[in-house]
């Protein structure tokens, strides 16, 4: 990740419009149910405009069922920051939700904006994507597509709910664009004041990591993107790469990474990986580089309490992708008991003459060695962010002793 490369050589100038959902849905509370998803997202975007600089020019769009513009695309020194805030603090939600609409006038305001050879355009829509008809979805996705073809780039934020697959599959494959899900008002003011400039800067396009195809290692699995989730790995292909910001503080390592997992092809041999990997900058201009990774003596084991600084990240990359594996087999697991045990009731209760298969009931040890693996993993790291796993895991615990 890119780590201080952003808040020391600064991003790139912004032409940015921020599309608002106002729709009725938008009235509903976050999770915590102390704000709305409409008042949250006012605020955030006053934390956004905080991060906009004198030569940005900035617009804002406003939709419901219709469109407007609330503000028309000016450069942000001529803005009169306190008259904006107050005509965003007057807001009120109602309407349905036309996706499509007012992603395309942030387009059209967009097509007449300044150009210039460090200067991105870039479309910012907060939605809590609740689309009248699935068809509006489709035709919002659509254009994400089309309006790269003219360096127009969108960022989708979701708020309060997960995006849906086909949302965040098609928006990770679409070159310079990407999303990401708000569930807090802490969570998005942190967006909004601490990663915004990695959120807009794309820095690379058409990525390609090669493996060396007749050494003895291949890669199975990746991680990190889904693009890179369902693949076959043998070339590698990123549509865009975002710069990520390090958060290491008391709270624990904050970052972004791929993680690839790999896999001899001859289990006789333990020789180095060659890896090539070329890509696009923001110009358009093809760079390559080339590298030779041996695994002697660099290998950490999740059996190691000693804490080596440098690998800190992976360490917590791993023990994430292990949580998600592992809890997405456990629920799997504890679901088919629930749905099987439901049939078997049913078919005693009817006289039904149907042999049973034995039903197992979910393995609580295996989840109690599970999290006391995660919890010793926590404490190497000293990270405190991973207590929420750890309650995950507990809820679970708690609901499967409730099992019959």
């Amino acid at each position: 990740f890119d780590g201080p490369g952003l808040s020391k050589l600064k991003r790139p100038a912004l032409n940015i419009v921020v599309v608002l959902d106002i729709s009725g849905s938008m009235t509903m509370p976050f999770q915590d149910g102390k704000k709305s998803k409409l008042n949250v997202a006012k605020e955030s975007i006053l934390a956004l405009t905080e991060q906009l600089r004198s030569d940005d020019y900035f617009a804002m769009v406003v939709f419901d069922h219709n469109t407007n513009v609330l503000f028309p695309l000016t450069e942000w020194e001529e803005v009169d920051s306190s008259a904006f805030a107050t005509s965003i603090r007057k807001l009120k939600s109602g309407g349905g939700t036309v996706l499509a609409g007012g992603l395309e006038k942030g387009y059209q305001i967009l097509r007449d904006a300044p150009e210039g050879e460090n200067r991105y355009s870039r479309i910012c829509i907060l939605t809590d994507m609740e689309a009248q008809e699935s068809a509006d979805e489709r035709e919002f996705m659509v254009k994400v597509k089309e309006f790269t073809n003219n360096s127009i780039y969108t960022t989708i934020v979701g708020i309060g709910m997960d995006l849906t697959r086909d949302t965040v599959v098609e928006s990770s494959k679409t070159p310079g664009c990407n999303y990401c899900n708000v569930r807090s008002d802490e969570n998005f003011r942190h967006l909004m004041e601490n990663e915004f400039a990695y959120l807009v800067t794309p820095i690379a396009f058409n990525v390609s990591v090669q493996l060396d195809a007749v050494g003895s290692w291949k890669a199975v699995q990746g991680y990190g993107s889904p693009e890179i989730s369902e693949v076959p790995l043998q070339d590698i292909r990123f549509s865009t790469i975002f710069p990520s910001s390090i958060d290491d503080n008391s709270t624990g390592l904050r970052g972004g990474c791929y993680v690839f997992k790999i896999e001899k092809k001859n289990k006789e041999h333990n020789d180095s990986v060659a890896v090539k990997v070329s890509w696009e900058d923001s110009r358009g201009i093809l760079h390559f580089i080339e590298d030779t990774i041996s695994f002697e003596g660099n290998v950490y084991s999740s059996q190691d309490c000693t804490v080596q600084p440098n690998t800190l990240g992976l360490r917590k990359a791993v023990l994430l992708i292990r949580y998600t594996d592992f809890v997405k087999q456990f629920i799997e697991n504890v679901n088919h008991y629930i749905t099987n045990s439901s049939m078997s009731t049913k078919k005693r209760k009817t006289n039904t003459n149907t042999t049973e298969s034995s039903l197992l009931p979910p393995n609580l040890k295996s989840l109690q060695d599970f999290t006391e693996f995660f919890h010793k993993e926590k404490n190497i790291l000293a990270d405190n962010s991973l207590l929420s796993e750890l309650e995950v895991l507990g809820t679970i615990k708690t609901h499967c002793e409730s099992l019959d």
